[in-house]
């Protein structure tokens, strides 16, 4: 185990010369305008009822509360402030998948001497599954991105050998797991493996790298992410004024409406009979929907005096009746988290959010016919050429195939099983949560089986050109 998680570094990174620089230049150079082109076309962003909401916060026409993340709302207030434009957090985010790009290609191309292989980092800006949530402003994007950013100065990081630029790679890598903690909490399962990486480099930094030494430093990062994560989040509550919602009732509520009994719950003695009638009147017209989740929205009234994003009425009461329930229909519950997990995997909606003028925010969009053809790019995977590329099932399989390469003996390759592993987690742990089959849900795990892919293919690039210099070598006159 000690031999492998030493393979996490890279002991020979190929040397830049001037040329690689200008190569990176331009790889830099060309992904600056495809990021460009991609903030021009979808500005000032594209929105749902969710980005509306928090732009009603950023904007302090409503009061904050912790629907969404409040740390993002209060970025957003910010960036409008700087810039006088809403459109200022679309671009930003394109701004942090050009930096990703960026960081992707100079490993790449540090790692395995190819200037081809290099271009794998474009790939954030070029595929149809992957532009199409960059300028949409959603918490799920921004995750992706802080931890895309994470992985890209953790690959930079494996092949510092100290010195103030390995502490600032490895500093930034961190405080990008926290944000992408604060924006989605089930971001956790997602941001472990990343930790374990970050503490084998940092042990790195300090001597030999040990199981036990690893192990270590990997639960005291675990504890400081979580009290950076608690300490900012109650933080930013506290001056914001942020009000709590208990938005995990939205789960509970699916729950109960879908898995238990209808008649368990009229003869549960933990409800009052107004909750067990409400529930019994949006069983029915979930049934006449052909609704399967997302009761809140669509069957329930949404939250107190039919207002969405806010707490239900009865909060105590649902979660009492949740615990009191699902230990006695677990069978039940089992087999209807199992129909919506499978739902969110093979299959795909909100593949792209069209930028459109309106009344929630009044700006007129940039470049209408630009983004119309990049709708047209994206739905012409997503509908057609491409569908597999917006479906859960498929990403789980390359990714979990990824990591049985990365973790075995024939490629063994700690770093890209680490990433591997990421999106894994993450997908495995809306089973059960899963809300809806939106395409945001699997973004991230999508996006680190393709960064996986480009570490495992850099890495045999780099072993196989090493393989013909020590070839070379051995065949030379000197050698004899």
């Amino acid at each position: 185990m000690t031999a492998f998680l030493q393979r996490v570094a890279i002991d020979r990174p190929v040397p830049f010369e001037r040329g690689q620089w200008v190569w990176l230049g331009c790889v830099a150079a060309i992904a600056g305008v495809l990021a460009a082109v991609l903030a021009v076309a979808v500005y000032p962003g594209g929105m749902t009822k969710d980005s509306y909401f928090q732009l009603a916060q950023a904007r302090g026409s409503v009061p904050f509360n912790d629907w969404h993340p409040v740390v993002m709302s209060v970025i957003w207030r910010a960036l409008i402030a700087l810039t006088g434009s809403i459109g200022a957090m679309a671009v930003a985010q394109i701004a942090v998948a050009w930096l990703v790009a960026v960081l992707l290609s100079w490993f790449l191309l540090a790692a395995s001497g190819s200037r081809i292989v290099s271009l794998g980092g474009l790939l954030v800006l070029v595929l149809p599954n992957s532009v199409n949530i960059l300028g949409t402003v959603w918490k799920d994007t921004q995750m992706a991105l802080a931890l895309g950013l994470a992985v890209g100065c953790l690959l930079l990081a494996r092949m510092c050998r100290g010195g103030s630029s390995c502490r600032v790679l490895l500093g930034t890598a961190f405080a990008a797991l926290v944000y992408a903690t604060l924006v989605r909490k089930n971001a956790v399962l997602a941001v472990l493996p990343l930790l374990l990486l970050a503490s084998v480099l940092r042990v790195r930094l300090r001597g030999a790298v040990t199981l036990r030494r690893a192990a270590a430093t990997g639960a005291a990062a675990l504890a400081v992410l979580g009290g950076a994560v608690l300490g900012i989040g109650s933080a930013v509550s506290a001056a914001t004024g942020a009000t709590s919602n208990s938005q995990f009732t939205q789960v509970m509520l699916d729950d109960l409406i879908f898995a238990v009994p209808p008649e368990s719950i009229a003869a549960s003695e933990k409800a009052p009979p107004e909750l067990i009638g409400k529930l019994a009147v949006a069983r029915a017209e979930c049934r006449e929907k052909g609704v399967i989740w997302d009761a809140y929205w669509d069957c329930y009234g949404a939250g107190a005096n039919g207002r969405g994003f806010t707490a239900i009425e009865h909060v105590d009461e649902v979660s009492a009746l949740w615990f009191e329930q699902i230990p006695r229909h677990l069978p039940e519950y089992i087999r209807y988290r199992l129909m919506t997990t499978g739902e969110l995997l093979s299959t795909s909606d909100l593949e792209f959010v069209i930028t459109a003028e309106d009344a929630e925010h009044g700006v007129p969009p940039a470049a209408p016919e630009l983004d119309r053809g990049l709708a047209a790019y994206v739905m012409g995977g997503a509908e057609g050429w491409g569908a597999w590329l917006f479906r859960g099932w498929f990403w789980l399989v390359l990714g979990v195939a990824g990591c049985a390469i990365a973790l075995s003996r024939w490629r063994p390759s700690p770093t890209a099983g680490m990433i591997f592993l990421s999106g894994i987690l993450y997908l495995v742990g809306f089973f059960p949560t899963a809300p809806a089959a939106d395409y945001r849900y699997i973004c991230w795990s999508a996006l680190s089986v393709v960064i996986g892919g480009l570490v495992l293919l850099a890495e045999m690039v780099r072993d196989r050109r090493a393989a013909r210099s020590e070839a070379a070598a051995a065949e030379s006159p000197e050698a004899g």
